[in-house]
């Protein structure tokens, strides 16, 4: 290994992941974070199989299940009536059929474990980032304090609103999705008379949905629900909402769902907002990660998990490289690019057609989706659908990719819509998997 000098932009969980990586692959990494310490929100994060496998690899596995709930599948309910529409099994038989455990964490647990993973002095904070020039033979990033850093390879996993994305492709550009998201947690004790059981409950309803699980290993319970909002609303993860209004949004759900929003104290709510897939990530020396790359919507709560597998796969193709060749670099990190878009362009592409699958109304069209629901649930849950979601395995993508193939695959851009993307949100194959 010849092991270079690269500077992640960024220290949230897809940065961190990065930084983990890519030392694993004997490079030197610095993170930048602009922050001044490192914190996440009182969220709870779905850490599926395709990305459990990545900290399996980096031994951290353990002391993630230590501080996890491992659900026993997904349940998808109707949310007037509760009736049961799908059974995802999860536990042991995810850690079989995709070879890595699913988890189910709080997001500061999460991000402990991954500052755990990477020295103290690697991590560089209040660092704003205000330029990055690639010299050719290196990059140089200077932060808004004068400081002028080199490195062979700057990534930036800058988050959703990425400065660098925007040195690189100008001004981002986002659509209101006209929907918002709520979001709590709340203590086990408050919603013990419920006998909520460890799995992921997910309801979908008419312009409305909800997703809930337990973290913290099972001392929170989280709830996530998403409903139609105004422009008032903004898209921030710190907002807080009204619980007046939090409580009549889901009035039309059923007791179960009514009665652990009751629960809820002090709501936060968050306006989503879509942005469509970028043409390019990479150009030099300098590349971008997560959701600096690929930001997404929630429906398949794939957003942090994509990001992982970005981290996985970009220290696979920069782990050969010798770090002076510039065509060595180049041709790496476009490698990682060919392998990784066309499958986080497709993610994209399928959380956005999940608005439209978790809210339909028409009654006709829900009746359809049921029905494919229901009829996925009674086949072979070894063979069927979400395989190619929680199946993916970074070093298998790396090894098997065909740079041809991938070209050709980026070129296309799958865009199902309506309840027919039920079948893809279950079982569609992904090119570069």
């Amino acid at each position: 290994m010849h092991g270079g000098r690269a500077l992640v932009v960024g220290g949230g969980i897809g940065g961190l992941t990065a930084a983990a990586t890519l030392r694993a692959v004997g490079w030197d990494v610095t993170v930048l974070e602009q922050a001044r310490a490192l914190a996440q929100v009182g969220a709870g994060i779905q850490v599926a199989s395709n990305a459990a496998r990545v900290f399996v690899g980096l031994g951290l596995a353990d002391a993630l299940a230590a501080r996890a709930v491992e659900p026993t599948g997904i349940d998808v309910r109707s949310a007037r009536t509760g009736r049961l529409l799908h059974h995802t099994p999860l536990g042991d038989f995810a850690r079989t059929t995709y070879g890595a455990p699913y988890f189910h964490l709080h997001r500061a647990d999460l991000l402990d474990v991954l500052v755990g993973a990477v020295p103290a002095e690697a991590i560089r904070l209040r660092s704003v980032v205000t330029a990055v020039q690639d010299r050719g033979d290196g990059v140089t990033v200077t932060l808004d304090d004068g400081t002028t850093l080199d490195a062979d390879v700057v990534v930036a996993a800058d988050g959703i609103h990425s400065p660098i994305r925007a040195l690189l492709h100008g001004p981002a550009t986002s659509q209101f999705s006209g929907m918002v998201c709520w979001r709590g947690l709340i203590p086990a004790e408050r919603v013990a008379h419920l006998d909520l059981a460890r799995i992921c409950h997910v309801w979908y309803g008419p312009d409305a949905s909800v997703v809930a699980y337990w973290v913290r290993g099972g001392e929170l319970f989280n709830v996530v629900g998403i409903v139609p909002g105004g422009p008032e609303a903004v898209e921030s993860w710190s907002a807080r909402g009204d619980r007046d209004r939090l409580l009549a949004d889901f009035a039309g759900f059923e007791p179960t769902v009514r009665r652990f929003m009751a629960e809820i104290d002090d709501p936060f709510l968050w306006a989503i907002h879509d942005r469509d897939p970028l043409p390019w990530w990479t150009r030099g020396r300098v590349t971008l990660l997560g959701d600096a790359a690929h930001p997404m919507l929630p429906y398949m709560a794939q957003g942090a998990c994509q990001a992982i597998e970005d981290a996985a796969v970009l220290a696979r193709c920069l782990e050969p490289v010798d770090p002076s060749r510039t065509d060595e670099v180049t041709a790496a990190l476009q490698r990682y690019e060919g392998i990784r878009r066309p499958r986080a362009t497709e993610v994209q592409q399928q959380s956005r057609a999940g608005a439209t699958v978790f809210h339909l109304k028409d009654w006709r069209s829900v009746w359809r989706r049921n029905q494919q629901l229901r009829t996925a649930m009674r086949a072979d849950p070894a063979v069927s659908a979400r395989t190619w979601l929680y199946g993916y395995d970074a070093d298998r993508a790396v090894d098997e990719h065909d740079d041809g193939a991938i070209a050709a695959a980026a070129a296309t851009t799958v865009s199902p819509s309506g309840a027919a993307a039920v079948a893809d949100h279950w079982s569609r194959p992904v090119s570069g998997r």
